[in-house]
């Protein structure tokens, strides 16, 4: 969670970073599975995935696409049983306005 008062340049620096470093992380995630064989890419047995399009979004349609993602990871996580063995699996998910041309 951020401050959505704090217009501070250093603060938001650090945001943007930290943005950066967790792409970088799922990044490295992606590589090193792709690279040691864990990663399935067959279609019903996926088990590693990229998704990055770009669509123009008006606020209203932006808030109601952040409250139903919001909704999908709540509904979810909460029916996850968790279980000693299973592997961690890293979800990273953006979503940001783009800058003009």
């Amino acid at each position: 969670q951020t401050d959505p008062d704090n217009d501070d340049p250093d603060y938001l620096a650090a945001i943007a970073e930290n943005a950066r470093a967790d792409f970088r992380r799922a990044g490295k995630a992606a590589t090193f599975a792709l690279e040691h064989g864990l990663a399935k890419r067959q279609p019903g047995n996926a088990n590693i995935a990229s998704l990055q399009f770009t669509v123009p979004l008006n606020d209203e349609q932006r808030q109601r696409l952040v409250a139903r993602l919001n909704a999908v990871v709540d509904e979810f996580t909460r029916e996850l049983e968790e279980e000693e063995d299973a592997p961690l699996h890293l979800v990273t998910l953006a979503l940001s306005p783009l800058k003009s041309s």
